[in-house]
């Protein structure tokens, strides 16, 4: 079935998730060609999209590419990627103004020698950029979410994000990228157990979580890491 884009994992209702599920699961098994899984979230998107991305983010995503590993994200970080990265982009490549602040101060000291014209192409140039990276960017979150095993909503996936309610050691949206996580490690597991599984969250409250919360993952054997440093 064709995969769902981004302006539809965005606004899809959570609270349906069990009665469409069926409908839209994909049988990732058949493609993948690793038995190391490497689940990622929100904070990879992040760092695979901004201005400057981040050097382990990009060796992930080139492995994963080459048919190296597998990487999974839960279908709700898109949302919360898109919002994120506008913010981002504008961090990354906004500084035009405080450069032109310094480089006035300069010319003032010396207006007859000073050469404003190469600050003023770097402006350019920086306000040039921000705007194709803003107006590109969910053209390229798109692109990334079609090329990764999309964890899609599920029965299972709500079940365990109820589990974890329980617990309550995360935020609500952690629980649910948590759940969607745990739902697909489960799966993974009961296929293969000797597959490779890894968590790899910049959020450290999924590695400093209570001991009943750190106890999902351990039961299913899976390695939590704050980078994306994968061996």
């Amino acid at each position: 079935m064709k995969r769902l884009p981004v302006c539809s994992l965005t606004s899809f209702p959570y609270w349906l998730a069990p009665t469409f599920a069926p409908c839209i699961q994909r049988r990732f098994f058949e493609r993948s060609v690793a038995d190391k899984h490497v689940f990622v979230e929100t904070n990879f998107l992040v760092d695979i999209l901004r201005p400057v991305p981040g050097p382990d983010a990009e060796s992930l995503y080139g492995r994963h590419k080459s048919r190296g590993l597998v990487l999974h994200v839960p279908w709700c970080c898109a949302s919360e990627a898109l919002r994120t990265l506008q913010r981002i982009i504008d961090e990354d490549l906004g500084f035009d103004d405080k450069l032109m602040r310094f480089v006035v101060a300069e010319y003032k000291k010396d207006p007859e020698n000073f050469d404003k014209a190469p600050f003023d192409k770097l402006r350019q140039q920086l306000k040039d950029a921000k705007t194709e990276a803003l107006k590109s960017l969910p053209r390229r979150l798109d692109q990334v979410m079609a090329s990764v095993e999309l964890i899609e909503p599920s029965r299972a996936a709500v079940d365990r994000v109820i589990g974890l309610f329980k617990i309550k050691s995360l935020k609500p949206w952690d629980e649910m990228v948590a759940g969607c996580v745990l739902a697909r490690m489960t799966e993974i597991r009961a296929k293969d157990a000797t597959a490779q599984l890894y968590f790899c969250s910049l959020d450290k409250g999924y590695e400093s979580g209570s001991d009943g919360w750190k106890a999902q993952f351990a039961a299913l054997k899976c390695i939590i890491q704050s980078d994306f440093d994968v061996p």
